[in-house]
């Protein structure tokens, strides 16, 4: 009966020692706890902050004309179209001038017959002169000379006024661009009859270009304020 007893203490005893053997082992492959470093920063307060904020809108040139002519006409030539670019000075559209050339030669016919009188008047006034001189020239002889002087100089003046006039007209006939740009209409072709400042082309200038942007009111103030 004894020796029952002893071996259920013996085994009971290396029971415990298995147990013990365990546990220490399970706490010494437990790793340790990490502790997690923490970054700090000094908060300063400022007066305001920058948003940036995008707004819709357009640019446009600065110029925009719509050209035409200060006199109706034919349009006989067509240098440009939609999209050309163009410089200051260049011609674009030209009219039918045939009516002003042959104007203009009715008026430098005229003009060569009245110098042509009017030398003949000027050698017949001074042989009068000469001759009163010798005493065989009367006064009124002189003067009705020197009146018609007078009258073909004053033909003379208009005529040449005529055609000045013919060669502004002539000039006119012509639109030239005002500024370098773009072409971005044509309203007319060759052939087309056109009246007196009906548009024929209309110009966008290429330098100074202004942008249209819609801004909401309640961001007018901080933007007027940034701009002062």
């Amino acid at each position: 009966m004894p020796r029952y007893a002893s071996t259920i203490v013996l085994v009971a005893s290396l029971s415990l020692l298995t147990a013990c053997n365990k546990e220490t082992q399970a706490q010494e492959e437990t790793p340790p706890e990490s502790v997690p470093s923490v970054t700090t920063l000094s908060v300063a307060m400022t007066p305001g902050y920058t948003i940036n904020r995008e707004f819709v809108g357009t640019v446009q040139a600065g110029q925009s004309a719509n050209l035409g002519f200060e006199l109706g006409g034919k349009v006989n030539a067509l240098m440009v179209d939609v999209g050309d670019t163009v410089n200051a000075g260049d011609p674009l559209i030209v009219l039918d001038t045939l009516l002003l050339d042959t104007e203009s030669q009715q008026l430098s016919a005229q003009l060569e017959q009245l110098d042509a009188q009017l030398d003949l008047i000027k050698n017949n006034l001074q042989r009068q002169r000469q001759l009163k001189k010798k005493g065989f020239s009367a006064d009124s002889e002189i003067d009705s000379l020197t009146s018609q002087r007078d009258a073909l100089l004053a033909n003379i003046r208009q005529l040449d006024a005529s055609l000045a006039s013919s060669a502004l007209r002539k000039d006119k006939s012509t639109i030239y661009a005002p500024y370098s740009g773009k072409i971005s209409h044509r309203f007319v072709s060759n052939g087309d009859v056109v009246s007196m400042g009906a548009p024929t082309l209309t110009l966008l200038a290429d330098s100074q270009k202004e942008a249209q942007i819609g801004i909401p009111v309640k961001a007018l103030a901080d933007i007027n304020q940034m701009t002062d």
